[in-house]
C-alpha cells in the first residue's frame, strides 16, 4: 500500500492505494480490468471518438465490414459515455483505492464511481495525477502479475 495526499487550501485528504495485484480480492482485480477494457477499447472522451472514426475508414477501406460495424457500436457507447458524464479513464483508479480519509472503498457502481471522482477532485486530484497513479499501478500490478505463477493457484478440474 502506499498513500496519495491530495491539498486543497488547507484541507487535506489521505488516499491509500493499492501497490500489488496480491493485495487485491478478485472483485476488485475484475472491476479494474472491466473499467480498463472500456478505456481501451470504448473510451469516454473525443479522442477516442476520433480514434473510433479512424479505425471504422480503416477498416471500410480494408473491406472489413464487420470490424466496422463493431467499431461503430463502441463509438456509440464513447458517445454515451459522453452524453452521461462518464468519464472511464478518471474511473480506472477507484479499484485501485483502499480508503480515501479511512473510509474503505467498496462501492463500483456507476454513481459512486462518479460520486468519488467528484470528491476527488473537489480536493485536489487532478487528471494528469489520475494518469500518473494509473500508470504506476498498471506497471506495479503488471509485474506482481508477471511472479504469479500457475503453480501458485490450485487449478480444479
Amino acid at each position: 500500500m502506499r498513500d496519495l495526499v491530495l491539498r486543497k487550501g488547507s484541507k487535506r485528504t489521505k488516499v491509500v492505494l493499492y501497490d500489488s495485484i496480491k493485495e487485491i480480492s478478485a472483485e476488485r482485480d475484475h472491476e479494474m480490468e472491466r473499467l480498463f477494457l472500456l478505456d481501451s477499447g470504448v473510451g469516454s472522451t473525443m479522442n477516442s471518438v476520433y480514434k473510433h472514426h479512424s479505425l471504422i475508414n480503416q477498416n471500410l477501406s480494408n473491406g472489413k465490414v464487420q470490424e466496422a460495424i463493431e467499431e461503430q457500436r463502441n463509438l456509440m457507447n464513447n458517445y454515451y459515455m459522453i452524453i452521461k458524464g462518464l468519464d472511464v479513464n478518471s474511473f480506472c483508479i477507484i479499484p485501485m483505492i483502499k480508503s480515501i480519509n479511512g473510509e474503505e472503498v467498496n462501492d463500483f457502481s456507476e454513481n459512486n464511481l462518479k460520486t468519488t471522482i467528484k470528491f476527488l477532485s473537489d480536493n485536489g486530484l487532478t487528471k494528469s495525477m489520475i494518469l500518473s497513479e494509473i500508470n504506476q499501478v498498471k506497471k506495479k500490478f503488471t509485474e506482481s502479475l508477471n511472479l504469479i505463477s500457475r503453480k501458485d493457484m490450485e487449478i480444479v478440474d
